[in-house]
């Protein structure tokens, strides 16, 4: 699995979590275990903390791959611009 789809995945998965986290702090509440209930609270905008820095990390290999690519495309222009300089220069 490469890297980019590999911190999407982790995207997904602090979001569900965040979400189920959220739930239960709820469920906490109302059951008056208000203690349980902040832990929870606290755990689940901690997965935002998460999310964020895996939607960053995919976003940066995702433009890390465009630039590679913008890299490999103009050396290849440039070897193909030299190569027709060097066939025209040719006797």
């Amino acid at each position: 699995m490469n890297n980019p789809r590999r911190y999407l995945k982790l995207t997904a998965l602090f979001t569900i979590l965040f979400i189920l986290l959220l739930l239960l702090g709820n469920c906490l509440i109302i059951l008056r275990y208000i203690p349980a209930a902040v832990a929870s609270f606290v755990a689940a905008f901690l997965c935002v903390a998460g999310q964020m820095m895996a939607l960053g990390k995919y976003l940066r290999q995702k433009q890390l791959a465009v630039l590679q690519a913008q890299a490999a495309q103009s050396a290849n222009t440039a070897t193909a611009t030299e190569n027709a300089a060097e066939t025209k220069d040719a006797p």
